[in-house]
């Protein structure tokens, strides 16, 4: 599969049989956090990492019922695992802002559904601010970690603590999304953003990607690697450079 046509794949093509099952019925899985085209964009940066050989894990934090999950679970390699962070329904009265309830029994079903087999999920059910570097790095058989989607607590101290533990167990090159960051309704995670941007002692990652609900983030030794590699992937009309936190970005949508 060539990258420069990636975004025209036909995805009834891939070599992947389940990836390419979960393309046609993600939208079956209740929830939020992709669409076709960010399942594309999550896809092609996957392509990118593997290209380059950054190896690590995966982690959500906020799985809900797993539509997201599954994508990262469906991208590792035998040799990663992929971490399942949510508080799920025994926990909900830690759920402040009232953003996603997960439950465990429709996400285990789900896993069934998609995955070929289960035996590199790692679920950790517990409030991410409590949450440690070194449990992240234990379930994940020491291995840092290439892709991780932030979708938890939406206001702002939440956001910015799982973001500053995102950074920290992040393999050089790997990627953090953050989502709803364009939400209208949960100001919180930009707040958050902004604060980690502004009061972190230690910032080691960018933004590279910005859009559809979404800011992509990754090391800085990437992000040029990032921004050229996209800049010939991308559609003409979603990769408008603009600047974030003093940094180059692309805005990805269309415009």
């Amino acid at each position: 599969m060539s990258l420069k046509n990636f975004f025209d794949f036909d995805f009834s093509n891939h070599p992947n049989h389940h990836l390419r099952k979960y393309f046609v019925s993600f939208h079956e899985v209740d929830g939020w956090g992709i669409d076709e085209f960010l399942f594309r964009l999550i896809v092609q940066i996957d392509a990118l990492q593997k290209k380059w050989q950054v190896r690590g894990s995966s982690m959500e934090i906020g799985v809900h019922h797993g539509r997201t999950f599954i994508l990262l679970e469906l991208l590792t390699e035998a040799d990663e695992y992929s971490l399942a962070v949510d508080l799920f329904e025994d926990m909900q009265t830690l759920n402040l802002d009232a953003s996603g309830s997960g439950e465990l029994d429709p996400f285990f079903r789900n896993l069934e559904k998609f995955l070929p087999d289960t035996r590199n999920v790692k679920v950790v059910q517990v409030n991410s601010l409590l949450l440690e570097r070194s449990t992240i790095l234990a379930k994940s058989g020491g291995q840092y970690l290439r892709l991780i989607h932030v979708d938890g607590g939406h206001y702002k101290e939440i956001v910015a603590s799982d973001l500053h533990l995102a950074q920290s167990v992040l393999a050089d090159g790997g990627v953090i999304i953050m989502d709803d960051y364009w939400h209208s309704g949960f100001p919180g995670v930009q707040e958050g953003v902004q604060w980690f941007f502004s009061h972190s002692p230690v910032i080691k990652i960018a933004p590279f990607l910005t859009g559809n609900n979404k800011l992509f983030l990754t090391t800085h030794g990437y992000h040029q690697r990032y921004l050229d590699a996209l800049r010939t992937l991308l559609p003409e009309q979603r990769k408008k450079e603009v600047k974030q936190f003093g940094y180059s970005s692309l805005c990805i949508d269309i415009h």
